[in-house]
């Protein structure tokens, strides 16, 4: 189709130090737990614009399930996505060198059921579509497999 294949060399596994240009263990779970962390930033974001249009108040595992598919395609076209990704290197960077003892405070709500958005803009229209188009999707080996698969069982 004339598509250029994504460049995935910022994801190198490190398992091959002579081969990746001496990429550390350390370094290699860092650009891992980065990429997770954007990838769910991007699903967790697109899944709170869904439960507006959905006029629901609270995000559910199915909302997460379905935003994840759906930035499976989207992930790796974003604009800015090396710099996403440094943003969440720096942030777990900071964290690791910081000590804390903080406790988040999760405010208990009553949740809405899920259900589908009535909503007919294109976000919507796609996480509806979804589903259909995952079951008949078969990714390539690698990270494309790894979170089809990922998604599918543990989601």
């Amino acid at each position: 189709m004339g598509e250029e294949e994504p460049d995935y060399t910022f994801m190198r596994s490190g398992l091959e130090l002579s081969q990746t240009g001496g990429i550390s263990e350390s370094q290699s779970a860092l650009n891992v737990a980065s990429l997770v962390a954007t990838f769910t930033e991007n699903a967790l974001k697109e899944s709170s614009k869904y439960v507006e249009h959905a006029n629901r108040n609270v995000i559910t595992k199915e909302d997460i399930k379905l935003c994840l598919m759906t930035e499976n395609f989207k992930f790796f076209d974003r604009e800015n996505i090396e710099d996403d990704i440094q943003k969440w290197k720096d942030i777990i960077d900071e964290e690791e060198s910081e000590s804390s003892s903080e406790e988040d405070y999760i405010e208990e709500l009553t949740e809405d059921p899920f259900h589908y958005s009535e909503c007919e803009c294109d976000m919507c229209v796609n996480i509806k579509n979804i589903e259909g188009i995952w079951c008949n999707w078969v990714p390539n080996e690698g990270i494309e497999s790894i979170l089809k698969n990922v998604i599918d069982t543990q989601i």
